[in-house]
């Protein structure tokens, strides 16, 4: 079964699926919004203690304070030594979501070709390799070179302040497949090809030969769009006919499996049938969790089913359809209330969350962010399909100040590309989610 990895780049903007065979495994959205980035490395400022969690929180400059907790301290540092008004040394282990701060970490680890450094670790700097590989003093210098000079740069800057950065949203995306076996990696725009193979000469020179350059709406021509369009919408079809109905709110997300038009016929046994949609619920449910990357708690309704040996089989079926998970699934079992409820590590905003914000009514509607790097998607097409006459948009104050703010350096790349402005006109009574995009 071939994997392939399909890079798809827009202004501001790259989308990664990663399909095996001919079905969607993994997805992954990164944006250059500015901000903290997973693993880069920042000289943060303790703004505030609180001992009962214990845990302390650092000013990286954005408008919330990241959690620093006590259990992220370096060997040999005692949450009682640390003081308000502090600088500090921090990583980032996990973006913020919802209403989760950025997670931070004092034991640093970078990651290179040959494995990663942890230069704080409580036994001394250690060297992690990569699966089969034998240790080689060539592939720890460089990362003893790149600490050094982050040291250097916390000794002369003032917090807060990004010593370290973890690279755009191509490069991000690169990397974080990087240690995945793949046979073929795609990408749909020629200056992103180009960029794409300069990173891997530079990081992970054996998989160049994997890359290529494929113009097109990769997810269309290969078969997944609809696939990725489902991400989108609460419901999922099972092939038995079975499905889910996947509900994340704040404090965990809830799982129902019903058995849709499935149905157990004159002569079938009904707890047969349960049984049928329930393993194949199983499965999508690890599926549906790594391709949307729900995390926290997790709390599953199966169909009803009599027997316990019935029930341990579905656990199974579980336990090995997230076996392999990077995020680490914890199944905790049966309650009384014959729910299954299971933990996931949380490291990436889930996808809900990158790509809407609630109303208050409680309904799910693109964030500005997300209309205006859609917004500028399709006036990249626009300008590629006509470049002789100039576009303008008009689009939701909000947006627009994604548009003058965050995402300005996206967009001026893209009126580099188009060789022209673009002209952005804020409308206030227009509908936050919708755009308009005209040739002037």
């Amino acid at each position: 079964m071939s994997r392939d990895l399909l890079i798809e780049c827009s202004p501001g903007e790259v989308r990664a699926f990663l399909v095996a065979g001919e079905r969607l495994t993994d997805i992954r959205i990164e944006r250059d919004l500015g901000g903290p980035k997973l693993q880069e490395i920042w000289l943060g400022r303790v703004v505030s203690l609180l001992p009962a969690m214990p845990a302390a929180l650092i000013d990286l400059g954005e408008d919330r304070p990241a959690l620093l907790g006590a259990e992220d301290l370096p060997g040999g540092v005692e949450f009682d030594s640390l003081h308000e008004g502090q600088a500090v040394i921090v990583q980032v282990r996990r973006a913020a979501q919802g209403g989760k701060a950025t997670g931070l970490t004092m034991r640093p680890r970078l990651a290179g070709p040959g494995g990663a450094l942890r230069p704080l670790a409580e036994e001394g700097a250690r060297l992690e390799r990569r699966r089969g590989q034998d240790p080689d003093e060539a592939d720890i210098l460089p990362l003893e070179r790149r600490w050094a000079a982050i040291l250097e740069r916390a000794g002369t800057a003032r917090p807060p302040q990004r010593l370290e950065a973890s690279g755009d949203a191509l490069e991000t995306v690169l990397a974080g497949f990087a240690g995945t076996p793949l046979d073929a990696i795609l990408v749909d725009g020629r200056a992103e090809y180009a960029a794409a193979r300069h990173w891997c000469l530079a990081h992970r020179p054996e998989i160049v030969p994997k890359l290529r350059f494929e113009a097109g709406s990769l997810p269309e021509r290969h078969g997944i769009a609809a696939e990725v369009e489902e991400l989108l919408t609460p419901r999922v079809t099972l092939a038995c006919g079975g499905a889910l109905t996947i509900e994340p709110v704040t404090a965990a997300t809830f799982i129902d499996v019903d058995s849709g038009t499935a149905s157990a016929g004159k002569d079938r046994d009904p707890d047969a049938l349960a049984l049928q949609v329930n393993f194949e619920a199983a499965a999508e449910v690890a599926r549906q969790l790594r391709l949307r990357n729900l995390a926290g708690a997790i709390v599953v309704d199966f169909i009803s089913m009599s027997r316990r040996d019935q029930r341990d089989a579905v656990l199974e079926i579980l336990r090995g359809a997230l076996r392999g998970d990077a995020c680490a699934p914890d199944v905790k079992g049966w309650t009384k209330l014959g729910h299954v409820e299971l933990t996931r590590r949380r490291e990436r905003p889930p996808l809900h969350e990158i790509l809407y914000e609630r109303r208050a009514g409680g309904s799910l509607v693109p964030t500005p962010a997300t209309v205006a790097l859609e917004a500028l998607r399709r006036v990249a097409r626009e300008g590629d399909a006509d470049p002789s006459r100039a576009i303008s948009l008009q689009v939701h104050p909000q947006v627009a100040a994604f548009l003058d703010g965050a995402l300005l350096d996206a967009r001026r790349g893209l009126e580099a590309r188009l060789g022209r402005p673009l002209q952005v006109t804020a409308e206030p009574g227009r509908a936050p989610e919708s755009f308009d995009i005209r040739r002037v």
